[in-house]
């Protein structure tokens, strides 16, 4: 099935194989096994690999109705997913957290108008977490139904205690949307941002956020991107996450896509890009490193 990409009966629910299948473990023709096993679908350093193996399949969906949700504390955003996902289903398009340090970032950057959209609250206080959920689908009466049974469930047997708004228009839901992506703009008005583009689990993430805060506190006085960069790609290497979830490894990561592939597999890129590119023209310098060390100079 895997080879075919195969849809089986339920293809229309759960599209083809591709779309659902996180990793593959790969003995290749030489005997060598190729370990492609990442669980998450956030991953942009090189090549899928894995797509080599099996077939492609998508689908769309139209935007109607958003929903922001204001919890006290990274695991209730945790149990709020879960309740989403099993009260939502297919309908779930989109699930964000932001906590309430960014929402102070936006207060101290000149985005108040917008933070008038938050649920009522404490807004600026470092336990708030606030979780933005859209879904999908051609009945907007359907679809608000379905939200507001989601916040009833969250409270009621998710045990999770919400503070919540629901958009009621176009305009409306384009502002919750702002709030998300303003916080990028409000944090570069503090100052010189060193940004990372690391996919975790989602358990993992908030445990990330607070460990880097303590050590970039600790070090303050010293330069020390390069050793967060470090901790934080050791990390993720730990957690089997990426180290380029969406913008991919360009020339500053290239040299770093060991934390997210094996040698094996970034040997095989570079034959791939070699069958496609023999004289070097595309794109060059970009993704893949020159030389691939010897395994003990790995990371």
């Amino acid at each position: 099935n895997v080879a075919t990409n195969a849809g089986g009966l339920r293809l229309l629910r759960y599209g083809s194989l591709r779309g659902t299948i996180l990793g593959l473990e790969v003995v290749t023709a030489e005997g060598k096994i190729l370990d492609l096993m990442r669980a998450l679908r956030k991953d942009n350093t090189g090549y899928d690999l894995k797509q080599l193996f099996i077939g492609s399949e998508g689908t769309l969906g139209i935007v109607t109705k958003a929903a922001l949700l204001r919890v006290s504390s990274f695991n209730e955003v945790i149990r709020l997913l879960s309740v989403a996902k099993a009260s939502l289903g297919e309908a779930l398009s989109a699930f964000e957290y932001f906590d309430g340090q960014c929402v102070k970032c936006l207060q101290m950057n000149g985005f108040n108008d917008l933070l008038k959209n938050l649920p009522p609250g404490r807004r600026s206080e470092e336990q708030d977490y606030y979780a933005l959920v859209e879904v999908n689908g051609n009945n907007a009466h359907n679809i608000e139904l379905k939200i507001h049974n989601f916040v009833e469930e969250a409270e009621s047997h998710g045990g999770v205690p919400v503070e919540g708004m629901l958009s009621h228009d176009i305009q409306q839901e384009k502002d919750l949307w702002k709030i998300r992506e303003n916080i990028p703009v409000a944090l570069n008005r503090e100052g010189v941002l060193h940004k990372y583009d690391v996919s975790l689990p989602v358990s993992a993430m908030d445990d990330l956020v607070r460990h880097v805060r303590r050590e970039f506190h600790r070090r303050e006085e010293t330069p020390i991107h390069k050793e967060l960069d470090t901790e934080i790609y050791e990390y993720t290497k730990d957690m089997r996450g990426s180290i380029a979830g969406e913008h991919g490894l360009g020339t500053l990561k290239r040299d770093k896509i060991f934390y997210s592939k094996p040698a094996l597999a970034v040997d095989y890129m570079k034959q791939m890009k070699n069958l496609f590119d023999p004289h070097g023209i595309l794109n060059p310098g970009k993704v893949l490193p020159d030389t691939i060390p010897p395994e003990s100079q790995l990371p």
